[in-house]
């Protein structure tokens, strides 16, 4: 700054720089706003000292920024007569100041000047700063809205493209209320500005957080007050809703507070009475609470935010989100309807595009339900619908990434567990060594980068609802995990139905579902807290939570960027992992059943579970060791091994039939003895691992021959071993098909002895 600094009397300049000097003291307190150097020139006709100042300031900032921005402050705004500008150059640089500086002491060019001095504006500054090429502003009333746009000046300037707003309050915003009161500055009489860069490391997906680079660049006068985004009309202060547009009051039920409890008070009320007409009045909260979105789902007569109505008051939603007790105003309700197209939308893309940071769109969500939309309708029925489709699979990819402690905290965990866990995606990461992740980032982005099928993803919320019934310990997985993942089952009930017959009645429904579950979800601990702030549902459900905070608000819109990017892409191809889900479901938890009906061995094991390598995880906290029935699993195959010696695996037909699978031996009492013909036959069969349909008869005649007779002949028994190995290790088609083979011997050697039975018969 220079000498002349105590000239400054432009009130935006003037409380930039008193923003500037104060943070940098430390005597103003406002951590998440980022200020940029600021640096005034007064105006002067001296060229002499112009220069110098321009060199000096050129000088200190260029050095580590390579594009300046002057910008004109004047007393009063002159767009189109003093326009700012970025400077490349110190010469640029030059060439701007000059000509700002000679146009406002200059002559004021209109037929009416502004002063009677008939100057432009001698009173005036240039402010000089780094120039941010910002991707998003934002223009913020302290006490009202918050509006943001593309670039630089989407706000001011009017440009196309998305905007984004939000409703606050400013009443838990201490900070800034603090900071402007030490400013001496009125709330109400100011506009704050801020600009922010988007970067890569802060895309929507494969990001556990947005963290963008804004500053405040302004804070400019606001003589007259702020204006509402949408406007009440003449006479309405109170905002609400009534379901029907207009209701007289038969009931009045005052919603004591906004916390759980009495959350919890209010849906049983609803869902146990006719509450048609009924007014619930909530003071001082408004449309975007949990509240208003319970008396929504179950059609409440109206949701009033203040505590005047009475019974037989005559009530009507005058315009969209606003309500009065005049009965002659005409009634105006939000009907949702008119919008669903753009929320069906909405809700694809969020099941297909799942997108960590599309929670940050729960306001938009809120605002829809709670009928009272700020700016584009369509786009926020749509960003409703994106954060509808978004909720369950943020839930189901929580649920995934926690069960990855299952193997060191879930004390029933079966090798079906394991191995289903494993298989649900084909393209799913693993740690060197073949293990699966346990990084919970992984699943994360494997949800992200492989959509599945909206039936997937109802079958795997159910299957992990499952896995958290029972067994876990400490601080992981449990019933909150289950209650979670339950109400993502509902959503997507809620959903399929909605789908297929997109009703009033089954949007207000699923609309229901979606608050019910993000409710849970938000006060389970926050559920969600592993890739996303908890703060981007407070700000969704409470506009008094809505605070200036440039992180969150950026947060905010360029998550419904990324969403709207996708607006018109077509449906991604889908993953379908049901087979495994339905195969894992519908199975005996018991371990003793497993044990009877090990994994592998099961003729309707879905394809899936065969690319499972890291077969060590099976047996994980698996005290009993229930087997796997994998060849290859070092773990269980000694106890299979003992088993298929044992029983040789069922694989047994009728030995007293007269069958063409007998071979002539000598028989004593323990002793059976095999020709070395048919020993070197079978030998090579089993040790040199042959799979094939040409020896499965051979296979099965020495079964019933030899290895199935309770003999003490030492080469029978070395023959059994070979072949408990050689069958441990077919291929899963094979062991089938010889058991098929063999059953269709069984049914005809049954078949012969019927026929034989009959023969009998009739001889006699």
């Amino acid at each position: 700054m220079n000498e002349q600094a105590d000239k400054q009397v432009s009130q935006k300049a003037e409380a930039l720089q008193k923003l500037t000097k104060g943070m940098k003291a430390g005597a103003l307190y406002a951590p998440e706003w980022k200020t940029l150097s600021t640096h005034r020139l007064e105006l002067t006709h001296d060229q002499e000292e112009r220069s110098m100042h321009i060199s000096r300031i050129w000088d200190e900032l260029s050095y580590t920024n390579t594009q300046l921005f002057v910008r004109a402050c004047p007393l009063s705004p002159r767009a189109g007569v003093l326009e700012s500008s970025v400077a490349n150059t110190l010469d640029e640089m030059s060439v701007i100041v000059n000509r700002i500086m000679d146009t406002m002491l200059g002559a004021d060019p209109s037929s009416e000047p502004l002063y009677e001095h008939g100057l432009l504006e001698p009173d005036g500054c240039i402010i000089v700063q780094p120039y941010i090429d910002a991707t998003a502003s934002a223009v913020v009333s302290p006490t009202s809205h918050i509006v943001m746009a593309r670039d630089n000046d989407g706000v001011t300037a009017g440009k196309d493209g998305l905007k984004v707003a939000l409703r606050h309050t400013g009443v838990k915003d201490h900070t800034t209320r603090k900071l402007l009161d030490d400013m001496e500055i009125d709330p109400t009489k100011i506009e704050l500005e801020f600009v922010s860069m988007s970067r890569e490391q802060d895309s929507v997906r494969d990001s556990h957080s947005l963290n963008p680079r804004t500053y405040i660049v302004q804070l400019r006068g606001a003589e007259y007050g702020h204006t509402p985004l949408a406007p009440p009309p003449a006479g309405v202060s109170i905002s609400g809703f009534v379901t029907g547009g207009t209701i007289t009051v038969k009931e009045v039920y005052t919603i004591a507070d906004s916390g759980d409890e009495e959350l919890a008070r209010l849906e049983q009320h609803l869902r146990e009475n006719d509450v048609t007409q009924t007014a619930f009045i909530h003071a001082e909260s408004s449309s975007l609470s949990h509240h208003a979105g319970q008396c929504r789902k179950y059609s409440a007569g109206a949701y009033i935010n203040s505590d005047s109505p009475r019974v037989g008051d005559t009530w009507v939603e005058c315009a969209s989100g606003w309500v009065i007790d005049d009965p002659t105003f005409e009634a105006q309700p939000f009907e949702h309807m008119e919008y669903v197209e753009d929320f069906k939308r909405g809700v694809t893309v969020g099941l297909t595009h799942f997108s960590r940071q599309y929670g940050w769109l729960s306001n938009h969500f809120h605002q829809y339900l709670g009928g009272a939309p700020l700016m584009d309708i369509g786009n926020t029925a749509y960003l409703a619908g994106v954060f509808t489709g978004y909720l369950p699979n943020a839930i189901m990819a929580v649920s995934l990434g926690e069960l990855r402690h299952a193997t060191g905290q879930k004390k029933n965990l079966l090798p079906i567990d394991s191995a289903t866990l494993g298989v649900l995606y084909e393209e799913l990461d693993f740690n060197e060594g073949n293990d699966y992740s346990g990084d919970r980032k992984t699943y994360y982005a494997t949800i992200e980068q492989t959509p599945i099928t909206p039936d997937s993803i109802t079958g795997q919320l159910k299957w992990m609802s499952k896995q958290y019934a029972t067994g876990w310990s400490g601080g992981y997985g449990g019933v909150k995990y289950q209650q979670s993942t339950d109400k993502g089952v509902l959503i997507m009930d809620a959903i399929k139905v909605f789908g297929k017959k997109p009703t009033k009645e089954n949007l207000t429904a699923l609309l229901g579902a979606v608050n019910d579950g993000e409710n849970i979800v938000h006060n389970n601990g926050f559920f969600l807290d592993k890739f996303i702030s908890q703060r981007a549902f407070d700000i969704g459900t409470d506009m008094d939570n809505v605070a200036i905070i440039p992180k969150e608000m950026f947060s905010v819109y360029y998550s419904a960027l990324d969403a709207v990017s996708h607006k018109d892409d077509e449906i991604p191809t889908l993953y379908d992992n049901t087979d495994v889900t339905t195969f894992a479901m519908k199975y005996n938890a018991k371990p003793t059943w497993h044990g009877n009906n090990p994994l592998f061995q099961r003729s309707d094991l879905p394809a899936a579970y065969l690319r499972l390598t890291y077969l060590h995880k099976l047996h994980h906290n698996n005290n009993a060791l229930t087997p796997c029935g994998h060849a290859k699993c070092e773990h269980c195959k000694p106890a299979m091994e003992e088993k298929l010696y044992s029983s040789i695996l069922a694989l047994k037909i009728n030995t007293h039939m007269n069958l063409d699978m007998t071979s002539p031996v000598q028989v004593n009492d323990d002793t059976l003895y095999i020709d070395s013909e048919s020993y070197d036959l079978y030998y090579q069969i089993f040790t040199k691992g042959i799979y094939a349909s040409t020896i499965s008869g051979s296979v099965l005649q020495c079964l019933n021959t030899y290895l199935n007779v309770d003999t003490n002949n030492p080469a029978i028994d070395k023959l059994r071993k070979h072949y408990s190995y050689w069958l441990a290790n077919a291929p899963h088609e094979y062991r089938i098909e010889l058991q098929e083979f063999a059953e269709h011997i069984q049914e005809f050697a049954e078949h012969i002895e019927k026929l034989a039975e009959y023969i009998n018969t009739q001889e006699e």
